[in-house]
């Protein structure tokens, strides 16, 4: 509004000078007189005619910065879809691999099981690292598991022993912590 202010002010001073000369002695004679008549109207008219374009050009900048913006949004609200999408293939991942390590785990295939926690290992961290709005409760317990995992697995792939009765109740631990961030994710994909 501001530019259409000045824009307005330029215009009222350029027909105060073009009307002024417009009726000046020199330009008044028998034989400029229709001329300068005529130049006066199609200054006017110029005038006229450039204020629509401008106000026309104003207004299709703020048709165009609308659009931007709403495009803007409409590809945030992708992003956070296809983060909710990807999130819950790393919980069905995570939820697979934990009944599978928890199985290797009774039947003494202690390879087998490394392999599925730490799978468990790396779905839990990736959607604790891309979805935003878990809470920090869960967010330390995919921390905790984190730490928990990497410890445990280079034990066993080392040959110590570990303790039975604590692992389980680990493994029982993480698949509550699964279960969790499956619910969460369920409510995030809602909102």
């Amino acid at each position: 509004m501001k530019v259409l202010a000045i824009a307005g002010v330029v215009v009222i001073a350029t027909l105060f000078a073009t009307y002024k000369l417009a009726i000046s002695p020199q330009m008044t004679g028998p034989s400029w007189g229709w001329i300068s008549a005529a130049g006066f109207s199609l200054t006017v008219l110029g005038v006229v005619v450039s204020l629509a374009g401008f106000a026309i050009t104003l207004e299709q900048i703020q048709i165009t910065n609308d659009e931007v913006a709403e495009t803007q949004r409409e590809a945030e609200a992708l992003r956070k879809s296809l983060v909710i999408y990807s999130a819950a293939q790393d919980a069905s991942l995570a939820s697979y691999a934990i009944k599978s390590a928890k199985r290797h785990y009774l039947s003494s295939a202690l390879q087998d099981f490394v392999e599925s926690y730490d799978d468990f290992r790396r779905s839990i961290v990736a959607i604790g690292k891309n979805v935003e709005g878990i809470p920090v409760d869960v967010t330390d317990g995919i921390d905790q598991a984190d730490k928990y995992i990497s410890r445990l697995c280079k034990r066993i792939e080392a040959g110590s022993n570990v303790n039975q009765a604590k692992v389980l109740s680990e493994i029982r631990s993480h698949q509550d912590l699964s279960a969790n961030i499956i619910a969460i994710l369920q409510k995030v994909s809602i909102k």
